[in-house]
């Protein structure tokens, strides 16, 4: 019933955006009945910000745990990016919805829920911070004095944008790329930029 309600919200507050979206649209979306629902979120606000974050969280337990199974044998670095990248769009592309609702919702949100969004995300990029400072020092990918929270960040950034707005940048058609080239060249661009490998 969670799974079915985040979902339809997910669908909603992309398609209306989070102001014009109403508890009833959800509950009618879902096929459920409002007191269902209310069992499950007792607000709007809780319902959009367990189906926006849902995505992030998802990617970081999934990360988390892949990451932790390797710290004994470490893996090659490409393999550590491309794992990274792989998981965070597939995580976007599945829940492209929720991406486009969070964005869409931004000038309208609640004081509240701003601040909620805003304090999940910070966990989430201090967990990332973690994970970042522990890899990038021994695989010599940034070094640790310079500003690893925004490297991540944009890295972050840059495959969520891959996953959720490619109609607009990516190639339409027979020039589509498939989406394991998509992840080689998002991995390869975040390890070394432009020119694709290491210097």
């Amino acid at each position: 019933m969670r799974a079915l309600l985040l979902e339809a919200a997910e669908r909603l507050f992309a398609r209306n955006g989070y102001a014009d979206t109403t508890t009833d649209d959800i509950a009618a979306e879902a096929g459920v009945t409002r007191s269902v629902m209310y069992r499950h979120f007792p607000t709007k606000s809780d319902l959009f910000r367990e189906a926006v974050l849902n995505p992030f969280i998802a990617f970081l337990r999934e990360y988390r745990s892949v990451w932790e199974s390797q710290l004994d044998h470490r893996w090659h670095e490409d393999k550590v990016m491309r794992t990274m990248v792989a998981l965070l769009y597939d995580s976007m592309r599945s829940h492209r919805d929720a991406v486009v609702g969070l964005v869409s919702a931004q000038a309208v949100m609640q004081p509240d829920v701003a601040r909620e969004v805003d304090r999940l995300f910070d966990e989430f990029f201090a967990d990332m911070l973690v994970i970042g400072e522990d890899t990038s020092g021994p695989l010599g990918w940034i070094p640790i004095d310079e500003d690893l929270e925004l490297s991540i960040r944009l890295v972050l950034g840059m495959v969520a944008a891959a996953a959720v707005l490619d109609p607009i940048f990516l190639p339409k058609g027979r020039r589509r790329p498939s989406r394991d080239q998509i992840i080689d060249r998002l991995s390869a661009l975040a390890m070394y930029g432009l020119r694709l490998r290491a210097p």
